[in-house]
């Protein structure tokens, strides 16, 4: 369906389950949100203070404005190579061919990283698709959208949402295939699993070095010359 076409509301694929079956569902049909009683009940659940576990245990999102024309920066991103300049650790990518490039973390020098870009230049997705050590099970996943700034907050930009989701295998202790394991189980390095818990800090760091670049190299030069 395009966004031209007109919506049907019968058209909704219920497996036979209609909303009025559903328990447990927070919906005006089944809660007055008028009465005081009820807002206070759910402002109530709102804390001032939350464990990183709760926020960043099982996914880890950010998001950074970056003063540059959403364009340029889809077009920086979606670049592999770019990744030499702005992530903390991964260098010297070679395509290794189908679109499968070889580099290396300097977390973990001894091994490789492979990874394949998967880029959508009609939605602004940008997907990262890698794994240590191997590249036909690339199970380590950073996902990109950009959008453009003015008509979400009413000045020019792009803004970058950046998540990533904890799969199992970053845990040394979840059941994997043997070749996961075999990555797992080697002492002469650190497990990329071991650094979750900073996910959420390094990549800020590494979106705040994405708004650097650009936002220095656009004004610098403008647009003509930031190509």
């Amino acid at each position: 369906m395009t966004n031209s076409q007109r919506h049907d509301r019968d058209s909704i694929n219920t497996c036979g389950v209609e909303i009025k079956d559903i328990p447990g569902l927070f919906v005006a049909e089944r809660t007055d949100f008028s009465k005081p009683e009820v807002v206070q009940k759910i402002a109530a659940q709102k804390r001032d203070v939350y464990t990183h576990e709760e926020i960043f245990g099982g996914s880890c999102t950010l998001t950074e404005f970056i003063d540059c024309p959403v364009e340029l920066v889809y077009e920086y991103l979606a670049n592999v190579y770019s990744m030499e300049e702005w992530t903390a650790t991964v260098r010297k990518f070679d395509h290794v061919g189908g679109g499968l490039y070889r580099g290396v973390d300097t977390i973990a020098p001894k091994s490789p990283i492979y990874l394949r870009i998967d880029a959508n230049d009609a939605a602004r997705t940008i997907d990262f698709l890698c794994a240590w050590d191997q590249g036909l099970d690339l199970w380590m996943r950073y996902f990109f959208r950009l959008f453009d700034a003015q008509p979400i907050v009413g000045k020019p930009g792009s803004i970058l949402s950046w998540t990533n989701f904890k799969h199992p295998y970053y845990d040394k202790s979840a059941v994997a295939p043997e070749h996961i394991v075999a990555s797992r189980s080697r002492t002469d390095r650190p497990w990329v699993g071991e650094f979750w818990s900073l996910f959420n800090v390094v990549h800020g760091l590494e979106a705040r070095n994405i708004k650097l670049i650009l936002e220095h190299r656009f004004r610098g030069h403008g647009e003509e010359g930031a190509r």
